[in-house]
C-alpha cells in the first residue's frame, strides 16, 4: 500500500472550486441552448426565460454531488 493511499483525500483549493463551480456553469449552457432553441419556435422573450429558467434548475437538480456521496460513504 503506497502512503498516498494510506493518507486522507486532500484536494488543492483549485480542485474544489472547480468542483463547485462546474455544475453552475453546465446548468448555464445547458440554459442558453434551451432558450437558443425555443427561440427558433417562438419569438416571446417570457416563454424563452421560463425555458431557460426551468432548464437550469432541472439541470442542478440531475447534477450528482460526489462530495455529499462520498461522506455519507465515509460515516
Amino acid at each position: 500500500m503506497s502512503t498516498h493511499e494510506q493518507q486522507p483525500t486532500s484536494h488543492s483549493f483549485v480542485q474544489r472550486t472547480a468542483r463547485a463551480v462546474v455544475p453552475f456553469v453546465t446548468a448555464f449552457f445547458i440554459a442558453l441552448l434551451a432558450a437558443k432553441v425555443v427561440g427558433l419556435v417562438t419569438d416571446n422573450p417570457w416563454t424563452r426565460l421560463a425555458t431557460a429558467v426551468g432548464v437550469a434548475v432541472i439541470s442542478l437538480l440531475f447534477h450528482p454531488y460526489e462530495e455529499a456521496e462520498e461522506q455519507a460513504a465515509g460515516s
